[in-house]
C-alpha cells in the first residue's frame, strides 16, 4: 500500500473552476447554481459489479485505496471489508472524458451496499473519483440504492460519515437524509487523536444519517 497521505491527494474538484483540490486546498463557499462550471451529465451504466469479475475487483480496489488506503472500513461500530459487501460501480460508455483514463479503472464511482438483517440498507462505502465531479455520478449511484432498498423491503437506508464532510453533509441531506445520531469523539478514538479533514477541520465525529423508503 502506497505511503502517500490521503491529505495530499486531490480528492475533490472545484465546481467553480475545475481545478484539483486537496483536503488542505478545499473550503465551502456560497455560490448560485449558475456561478457553478458544470460538465456535461454521466452516461453509461450503474451495475452491481459481477462476483469474480477481476477487472471490477480491481476498480474497486483501487477507489477506495485512493480514498481510504484501505477496502475496509470502521462505521456503526463494527469493521467491513468493501468485498463483502454488495458493490454498485458507475461504467462510463468508452467516449465520455475520462473513461479511459487508466488511473481511474475504468469507473466513475463505486457504493458498497450491505444488507443489515431486515432492519435497513447500509451503505458502507460511496465513492466518486475527482474527474467525475459535477457530472451526476453521486446522485444516480444513490437512485440505484435505493431501488434496491424497495426490492429487499427494507424500511431506510442509513450511513455514516465525519464532522468535516461538508460535501457529503450538503449531498445527502439535499437527497433527503435526516441526521439520526452522532457519536462524538468517535474518529478520534479509531485513530488516537483529530485527523485533519477537509478544510483543516479536524475530524472528531461520527454521523450517522437516515433516509426512510416509503
Amino acid at each position: 500500500m502506497s505511503d502517500e497521505r490521503i491529505s495530499d491527494r486531490h480528492l475533490y474538484r472545484s465546481g467553480l473552476t475545475q481545478k484539483p483540490l486537496t483536503l488542505g486546498d478545499a473550503s465551502i463557499v456560497t455560490a448560485g447554481h449558475d456561478e457553478i462550471s458544470r460538465q456535461a451529465g454521466f452516461r453509461g451504466t450503474i451495475r452491481f459489479a459481477g462476483t469474480g469479475n477481476e477487472d471490477g475487483r480491481k476498480a474497486i480496489e483501487a477507489i477506495n485505496n485512493f480514498f481510504w488506503n484501505s477496502v475496509e472500513q470502521e462505521i456503526f461500530g463494527r469493521m467491513y471489508n468493501v468485498f463483502e459487501c454488495r458493490n454498485i460501480l458507475a461504467v462510463p460508455l468508452p467516449d465520455e472524458e475520462g473513461a479511459l483514463d487508466e488511473n481511474y479503472h475504468g469507473i466513475a464511482g463505486q457504493v458498497s451496499i450491505y444488507e443489515e438483517d431486515e432492519d435497513f440498507l447500509h451503505i458502507v462505502v460511496f465513492n466518486v473519483w475527482p474527474g467525475w465531479h459535477y457530472r451526476g455520478v453521486g446522485r444516480k449511484l444513490l437512485d440505484k440504492v435505493i431501488i434496491e432498498c424497495r426490492k429487499l423491503q427494507l424500511p431506510s437506508i442509513k450511513l455514516g460519515t465525519t464532522n468535516d464532510n461538508f460535501p457529503a453533509l450538503y449531498f445527502y441531506q439535499r437527497a433527503g437524509f435526516v441526521i439520526e445520531e452522532v457519536i462524538t469523539e468517535e474518529v478520534v478514538r479509531q485513530h488516537g487523536g483529530p485527523p485533519e479533514g477537509f478544510a483543516g477541520i479536524p475530524v472528531r465525529d461520527e454521523i450517522r444519517l437516515r433516509l426512510d423508503i416509503r
